[in-house]
């Protein structure tokens, strides 16, 4: 079985199926919540969830830099600096209701899912509005589409991001403080990594180099759109943006949930010292190469399902979450 294939055909054109649990359209999504979402949260640390951080703004604005108050300017030009800024609790166990019966309507651009029984519906448009993101960003390209052909050491020298004389190595040890910066803001808001710091790594160099000379606005909004639609049919990827899906859920339900899974706040800390990222956990230092810190996320309670299915032996042995 071609299970990413599964993941992602349209299940909402069949009429729901009654032998699974209310909040599942089918046997699928019942099958992909147990043996991916739910048995993947207890088998690594933070479970399936990238944990995002909030920037806290005025750890930015106690700089009094030039470059860092540029960059601040340059964000809210942006509409990027609200959703960096955006502290937002999530629940988990409705994250994974989302995660495991999203399915993405591409060429409407329509977002569905199921909360607590319910069949949403989302498109582009309002998915981009309620992350506070403006029209312009709807208008600008794509950043896949920027960089079709990927990224070169010598569009990085183009978009001036490295000191003077520096060489363009895809590291981060000598960008200048503006893009120095700006880095750890993105790795814990809108491109989520985990671990290295010192390199410059899958879509940051991309980012980077729009906000560098000759570059441009992206579209912000598409690319978390795509990130999300990615995860939804790739589940061995980290699941990321809880915090703001747990906003557009509760702005469409129009229901406030619980929220035990804490979003923290990230404090900008250094700026030119190129051994130590600039950023970490309030009241802690992470040293350059080590594992960003993540709070635990409290995992949904065990409702005893135990229902077994072909198609969830198969998610079983093909994530190795036996």
């Amino acid at each position: 079985m071609d299970l990413r294939n599964q993941r992602s055909k349209n299940p909402y054109k069949f009429i729901k199926f009654e032998g699974v649990e209310e909040q599942f359209w089918s046997q699928f999504h019942n099958d992909f919540y147990e043996s991916v979402l739910y048995k993947g949260s207890k088998v690594t640390k933070n479970g399936p969830f990238f944990q995002h951080k909030y920037v806290v703004l005025k750890s930015l604005q106690e700089f009094s830099h030039p470059e860092v108050n540029t960059l601040i300017n340059k964000l809210e030009e942006w509409r990027i600096l609200p959703l960096m800024t955006l502290e937002k609790n999530w629940n988990e166990e409705i994250i994974f209701q989302f995660c495991a019966t999203l399915w993405v309507d591409q060429a409407s651009r329509v977002l569905h899912w199921m909360t607590q029984g319910v069949h949403y519906r989302l498109d582009f448009i309002t998915f981009s509005r309620l992350l506070g993101i403006d029209h312009m960003d709807r208008d600008a390209p794509r950043l896949s589409t920027i960089f079709a052909e990927g990224i070169s050491e010598g569009d990085l020298d183009a978009a001036e991001m490295y000191k003077p004389g520096a060489h363009p190595d895809f590291k981060t040890t000598q960008l200048k403080p503006f893009f120095y910066v700006l880095n750890n803001l993105i790795r814990y808001t809108i491109d989520p990594k985990f671990g290295d710091s010192i390199h410059l790594r899958l879509d940051a160099p991309k980012i980077l180099a729009r906000f560098g000379a000759n570059g441009g606005r992206f579209g912000v909004s598409d690319f978390m759109w795509n990130k999300t639609v990615d995860a939804s049919v790739d589940p061995h990827k980290y699941l990321p943006y809880a915090p703001y899906l747990m906003h557009i859920i509760e702005q469409v339900a129009g229901v406030q949930f619980s929220h035990p899974c804490v979003h923290a706040p990230v404090r900008a800390k250094h700026l030119g010292a190129p051994h130590a990222p600039p950023l970490s956990p309030a009241g802690a230092s992470t040293p350059a190469g080590a594992n960003d810190a993540q709070g635990e996320a409290v995992p949904p309670k065990d409702s005893g399902r135990g229902r077994r299915s072909p198609t969830r032996h198969a998610l079983q042995w093909f994530f190795s979450y036996c």
